[in-house]
């Protein structure tokens, strides 16, 4: 195996977990799909997946709704988080997943100090365009920022939409 090969998140063999708002920004632009296409399975934590058929979402079947353990131990600058947050963390770290989908600056860079790999939803959308799973993510990107969900600082975004245009 290549280090590109070790280094996908497909080949891990444990889920891909996405938090309550990584998909509610994914919904919001008709793109949860991608996060199938992305991973080779995906999960959510029980708390994130309640919240959602609360609010009359429907889960699709390759979605993973599973149970974080309740004694896990969460890393020093992660045991304030409460919720859906915290289980979504909690069921990474218990998983091993390789990829945490969540959205948030603050929490990002919080568990990605905690040397778990995470991403958001606007990362996610320029690696799908990367590999070709989608033709255009300026789009999304946009529609994303409409429906006012946090993306980068405006001269980070400026820099982000001028790269995507160059990759085309």
């Amino acid at each position: 195996m290549t280090r590109a090969e070790d280094d996908d998140p497909r080949r891990s063999g444990a889920p891909a977990v996405v938090s309550l708002a990584a998909w509610r920004a994914l919904a919001s632009i008709r793109h949860e799909y991608l996060l199938r296409e992305m991973f080779e399975a995906v999960a959510m934590a029980s708390s994130a997946a309640a919240a959602l058929r609360h609010e009359g979402a429907l889960l699709p079947e390759w979605l993973d709704i599973l149970e974080p353990p309740d004694e896990i131990e969460m890393p020093p600058r992660l045991v304030h988080l409460a919720g859906p947050d915290r289980d979504t963390v909690a069921l990474a770290i218990a998983l091993r997943s390789p990829m945490t989908l969540l959205e948030g600056k603050a929490l990002l860079e919080k568990v990605k100090l905690s040397f778990i790999k995470a991403m958001s939803t606007v990362a996610l959308i320029v690696q799908a365009y990367q590999t070709g799973r989608i033709r255009a993510a300026r789009p999304l990107l946009v529609a994303l920022e409409r429906k006012g969900h946090e993306m980068p600082p405006p001269e980070q975004m400026a820099a982000l939409l001028r790269a995507l245009d160059d990759l085309a």
